[in-house]
């Protein structure tokens, strides 16, 4: 006989989980970064794997304590239904004793999915009232011409200051996000900011108790 499942313990997965970081260093010199554009609505953190994106991020979200919502994306959240779902459990994360859920799309919700989503937004803030920041890692899973992106440029045009979404992506913002760039509504940091500097290698290093000398560093 199967167990349900109450909907705040599905998580499990990981897909609405922080990475777990292991062995770590604050990067102060990009939480000064991230500290600066608090009055964006949006940051886009984008490099190749490995340069750190999704670590800079937990271990800057970890360090400030502010309320927290992760998303692990992939490409079948490019379905507006199917992102608003997934919220809807993020957001059971956040609010455990929640007193409402997301409203279910209608017909004519899919036919305007950017004013839906729009409406899932407006109801998760309603919710949390105090600072909050939405984590969408791997947003290059998420198809460019995909109904979320238009919703999300929405979103962005309208979050309160006390939230902020941050894109955790392999790739730069696409055209679609050009306007959002252009109101100064979302700030980018980039591969060539992400690179280590001479001083977090040796940091790096030294985290993982290896010795090594300054000029094969500097190679």
């Amino acid at each position: 006989m199967s167990t349900v499942v109450p909907r705040n313990k599905r998580s499990v997965l990981g897909k609405l989980m922080p990475p777990r970081l292991g062995r770590v260093f604050s990067r102060r010199r990009l939480f000064a970064r991230l500290d600066a554009a608090a009055e964006t609505s949006g940051i886009w953190v984008a490099g190749p794997p490995g340069v750190g994106k999704t670590t800079l991020v937990a271990t800057y979200l970890e360090s400030h304590g502010t309320k927290t919502l992760w998303m692990q994306l992939d490409s079948g959240d490019s379905d507006a239904a199917t992102f608003a779902h997934f919220l809807d459990l993020a957001i059971d994360d956040a609010v455990p004793r929640r007193r409402s859920r997301l409203p279910a799309p209608t017909s004519d919700d899919l036919r305007d999915s950017t004013g839906f989503i729009r409406r899932c937004f407006r109801h998760l803030d309603a919710m949390l009232s105090t600072g909050w920041m939405l984590v969408l890692d791997n947003f290059q899973e998420v198809h460019p011409a995909s109904a979320v992106h238009a919703g999300l440029i929405a979103v962005l045009d309208e979050l309160p200051r006390r939230a902020q979404i941050i894109f955790v992506s392999r790739d730069l913002p696409p055209g679609t996000f050009a306007r959002a760039l252009a109101a100064q509504q979302l700030c980018v940091i980039d591969a060539h900011s992400l690179r280590f500097t001479l001083d977090e290698t040796r940091a790096l290093v030294d985290l993982h108790g290896h010795a090594m000398a300054a000029d094969v560093l500097q190679t």
